[in-house]
């Protein structure tokens, strides 16, 4: 067996192809395959942004960054990411609130197939970029839709009533 492992950056190259071939010698005998084709993949923060930005702007991170918003909608990319949006059209993602007797419903739709960012629901007393924590609720409800998009819906109690929510994309390792 041989292993192959790619070196973990963030760059923007495509798929690359690794061959392996066998050559005959008199110590061995071969079969009939004697080739292995690996594919290497962009993680697919890289790919998405691959499809969306020039290579003049994916140097620069005010545009292709993961905290850029580039249409100015107020959704940062590793959010339009991980919701499969564009960045460069100004689309409201699908989310929902509602608060009832101090319990907060929070669902949204999100792109499960990417492997490499997740969404956090953050929830804060007002708006200062330090106060805000992750919000410890339940998960109520997963479904998959035909557009390979999932609703995804949680469940948080004890919410107070001037509470604020915002969803965060965060990179993780695959």
């Amino acid at each position: 067996m041989v292993d192959v492992q790619p070196l973990a950056d963030s760059d923007v190259e495509g798929d690359e192809t690794v061959v392996l071939t066998l050559l005959p010698d008199a110590g061995y005998t071969l079969c009939v395959e004697t080739q292995a084709v690996v594919r290497i993949r962009d993680a697919s923060r890289d790919a998405w942004r691959g499809v969306f930005f020039t290579p003049q702007e994916l140097v620069d991170p005010n545009i292709s960054g993961d905290a850029a918003d580039p249409d100015g909608d107020g959704i940062p990319n590793a959010l339009e990411h991980a919701m499969r949006l564009d960045p460069w059209e100004p689309d409201p993602p699908e989310i929902g609130l509602l608060i009832e007797d101090d319990t907060a419903f929070l669902g949204y739709t999100w792109d499960p197939s990417v492997e490499d960012m997740e969404i956090e629901i953050l929830q804060s007393s007002d708006l200062s970029e330090g106060d805000w924590e992750p919000l410890e609720g339940v998960l109520t409800h997963r479904e998959s839709r035909a557009d390979l998009l999932e609703d995804v819906s949680y469940e948080s109690s004890a919410t107070p009533t001037n509470a604020l929510f915002r969803l965060r994309g965060r990179r993780i390792e695959p």
